[in-house]
């Protein structure tokens, strides 16, 4: 059984059924599911993210009309806190006819238009609402960073987490695809178990005689129950890509989990703490 490209160890087919391991559902559709719905979750938040983005920032890519207007009215709320907001209301004349309109900005008023002041306006022509006093752009600005600061990371995880069950549906398939279980029996030399991550360092002898050490690497609660002790000799069922990815169950085949088996050298040995 070849596990990763420089890596073959004798195998036997374990007992039970000799289909390909990719039919069994417990190792095709949970990992077909988790793909799916953490793709459309970082889809769904990456595409809320972008519309939030773009309805924040409209009134400097809206392309909306402008028109002279005059300061007659401001008032601050938050004036004592790090945000202050500061109301400006204007009067402006379309064809004679005057409107008024207000345009809330995320900035002390001491650093706006004064009263009388002239300005230009971009207005909303549906409603002739305010959109945005030429030149004073703060608070559009700022939500823009707010919304960048606070997406960000959540974006990312999501993204990663995506990825990882994406990679996860794409090695289980191409290791359990064409064969049905296989069983090996390796002796456990050392290992580093946390209840996140187990890594087993084994040896065995390879299709040519030649004692061969390797890891192999799984996810503890995915295999609760299954405790190899350190000297001792353990058989295990997986299948492999020959890439170093595999798919590992429980010795009965009730649990699996995908796996990594690699050939590290002694300095990699350390540093996994084996």
């Amino acid at each position: 059984m070849q596990l990763t490209k420089n890596l073959n160890i004798p195998s036997r087919e374990a007992s039970g059924d000799q289909a390909p391991v990719w039919e069994s559902g417990s190792v095709r559709t949970s990992r077909l599911r988790a793909a799916i719905v953490s793709t459309a979750v970082f889809v769904v938040v990456a595409v809320g993210v972008a519309v939030l983005l773009a309805w924040t920032t409209n009134p400097l890519w809206g392309n909306y009309p402008q028109v002279p207007a005059t300061v007659v009215g401001k008032s601050e709320a938050n004036a004592h806190k790090s945000t202050p907001i500061c109301t400006v209301t204007l009067r402006f004349e379309l064809d004679g006819v005057p409107h008024e309109a207000t345009v809330r900005n995320e900035a002390s008023c001491d650093r706006l238009p004064r009263y009388k002041e002239q300005v230009t306006l971009a207005y909303n022509p549906t409603d002739y609402s305010g959109m945005l006093i030429v030149g004073h752009d703060e608070g559009i600005r700022t939500a823009t960073s707010m919304i960048a600061l606070i997406s960000v990371v959540p974006l990312l995880l999501l993204l990663w987490l995506s990825a990882t069950r994406v990679r996860s549906y794409r090695n289980a398939r191409k290791a359990a695809s064409r064969t049905s279980w296989q069983e090996i029996t390796v002796f456990v030399k050392g290992l580093k178990s946390n209840p996140e991550q187990t890594d087993l360092l084994v040896h065995a002898r390879d299709d040519d005689g030649a004692e061969r050490e390797f890891v192999i690497g799984y996810a503890t609660p995915k295999l609760t129950g299954f405790e190899p002790q350190k000297d001792s000799q353990v058989t295990l069922r997986l299948v492999g890509d020959g890439d170093g990815h595999a798919v590992l169950a429980m010795p009965d085949g009730s649990g699996t989990c995908d796996a990594t088996i690699s050939t590290p050298n002694n300095f990699e040995l350390r540093t996994l703490g084996l």
